[in-house]
């Protein structure tokens, strides 16, 4: 098992799984709101970016069934052969309050990246129905 993600394979990742546009844009500035936090806040801007990257790498697999959501992406990154704690927990976090979902934000880390997909989830919303 590979415990590093490189950004060429994140991008490789997104492309296999993600196709909507929308979340792909979505994904795409979750990533720079993490890289820009990350720089402010001196922690490892790549890694930071690569999780705003992958937070959502289920959407298009999982359809309605919303409480697999996150849970989809990390069997999704184990079956492609990564083991990397600190971003499954993040990803997992991320949907605390999904009726079902019982991994709970412990890590600024993780509550940093709730906080940037929110922020771009509205901007996206805002964008797609205007």
């Amino acid at each position: 098992m590979k415990t590093y993600i490189s950004y060429k394979e994140a991008i490789t990742l997104l492309d296999k799984y993600l196709k909507t546009e929308y979340l792909r844009f979505h994904s795409r500035e979750t990533e720079v709101i993490m890289r820009s936090l990350a720089k402010y806040l001196g922690q490892d801007e790549e890694f930071w970016g690569i999780t705003g990257l992958l937070h959502d790498l289920d959407l298009d697999e999982i359809g309605e069934n919303i409480q697999r959501h996150g849970e989809h992406t990390v069997e999704i990154l184990k079956n492609e052969g990564y083991d990397i704690p600190e971003l499954f927990n993040a990803i997992l976090s991320h949907v605390e309050g999904i009726e079902g979902v019982s991994h709970k934000r412990r890590t600024d880390f993780e509550f940093i990246l709730a906080g940037a997909e929110n922020i771009t989830g509205l901007i996206t919303a805002y964008v797609i129905t205007t």
